[in-house]
């Protein structure tokens, strides 16, 4: 009681004060119409603009679940277009068969900056992941899983030394296999194209198809230029690739539903 006595009379004016202040503003503002519409104003301009901030500060405690649903979305959409295509070059009037399921997902960590580079995401195979899968994003290819644990999948880039993917001119039978040699980032090479084959640089190069990894007909990039290898009797191109390995931040994952059924159809030629 003594200390509450003490705190009243050392600071008892100041509180005094501010509840003198506030009657004046009171009066000042119920009874000068004025001063009134002032305060009603300012109060609703300070009232939007804590409600904006709030709002903002909501939004963006809410962005993973609105990129995650954004990326199932994207996936739906990218799947049924995959698909289709894949009917319109088989000529398959079956409407209702999927060949490929995709699967989105934001990736953890990568790298680009060296000879074998690798790209994590933050999905396993808990997510329906596997081993052998291929990943893309919305310009191109990104690589094929090798490691997958329960939450997380490694990934070898094309940006890899060891990377080999079947791709073709688009529009051509001619096809060859998509290697990198470690240091462009932005341009593959693409080997085994007959020197018979006729193309220009600014031409599309697709994946063929012929494997289970990546559908037919996916963009991988444009020719940049090619030169004839020193056997004489293919071309060496170089790729200008799509994807853009220095801001990639969402990608997608793609799975055969028959990728059982070649493999053992497979296996069963090779006996």
């Amino acid at each position: 009681m003594k200390n509450l006595i003490l705190f009243l009379v050392k600071y008892g004016s100041f509180f005094l004060f501010v509840f003198l202040q506030f009657i004046c503003f009171y009066f000042i503002i119920n009874y000068n119409q004025k001063q009134k519409s002032i305060y009603v104003n300012s109060s609703n301009l300070f009232a939007g603009y804590i409600t904006q901030k709030s709002q903002q500060i909501f939004n963006f405690m809410n962005l993973d679940k609105e990129n995650e649903a954004l990326r199932k979305e994207n996936s739906k959409l990218l799947q049924t277009i995959i698909n289709n295509n894949i009917k319109r070059y088989g000529n398959d009037r079956d409407t209702t068969r999927n060949q490929y399921v995709v699967i989105g997902s934001n990736i953890c960590g990568k790298t680009t900056n060296v000879r074998n580079n690798f790209v994590t995401l933050c999905k396993g195979f808990n997510d329906g992941l596997k081993s052998g899968m291929g990943v893309i994003d919305d310009k191109g290819i990104v690589g094929i899983i090798k490691d997958v644990s329960p939450h997380y999948a490694s990934v070898v880039s094309i940006l890899h030394t060891q990377s080999r993917i079947s791709v073709a001119l688009k529009n051509q039978n001619h096809h060859g296999y998509l290697e990198w040699d470690g240091s462009n980032q932005k341009i593959g090479i693409l080997k085994a194209i007959q020197k018979y084959a006729s193309f220009s640089i600014g031409d599309t190069v697709v994946t063929s198809g012929y494997s289970t990894v990546f559908p037919k007909g996916l963009p991988v990039g444009t020719i940049d230029n090619f030169k004839i290898e020193p056997s004489g009797e293919t071309f060496r191109i170089e790729v200008d690739l799509f994807s853009d390995f220095s801001s990639i931040d969402n990608v997608y994952i793609v799975e055969s539903l028959l990728k059982e059924e070649f493999l053992s159809l497979k296996n069963e030629e090779d006996e």
